[in-house]
């Protein structure tokens, strides 16, 4: 994600405390909370905000649709209302099983503030060799 990045990686060993009892570090997934800045304000005052710059996970959930489910709330609570559907888009190269939520308003579709992705996304790489030198 090298447009919006993680905000946190973690090493295999804390990774593991944050799997929902009764999950899998390979079953669970993570809601993302994003980073928009605000790039400008309407002549009537309300801001502009521009795409994400980063995401920040916030909940690990046993499963995809678990988190899928959470996200759209989030992302209601994201858009100040209900849309007329969702819509699900990927995330770049650097992480390409995000999911980040678009919600569809007026057949136009709005950015939330929400993604969900494998937790396994916020792994960090290590070395091969314990970190020994």
């Amino acid at each position: 994600m090298s447009d919006s990045p993680t905000t946190v990686l973690l090493p295999r060993l804390m990774l593991d405390l944050l799997v929902p009892k009764g999950s899998t570090l390979a079953q669970a997934w993570v809601v993302l909370l994003g980073d928009r800045a605000q790039i400008g304000t309407t002549p009537d005052g309300q801001p502009v905000y521009g795409g994400v710059t980063a995401w920040h996970p916030v909940l690990p959930l046993a499963d995809q649709a678990e988190a899928a489910a959470f996200a759209l709330r989030l992302g209601a609570a994201s858009l100040g209302q209900e849309p007329d559907e969702w819509t699900w888009y990927p995330g770049d190269s650097e992480c390409p099983d995000l999911m980040d939520l678009y919600g569809v308003i007026d057949d136009h579709d709005e950015q939330t503030e929400v993604a969900i992705a494998p937790l396994t996304a916020l792994l960090r790489d290590e070395p091969q060799d314990g970190g020994q030198a």
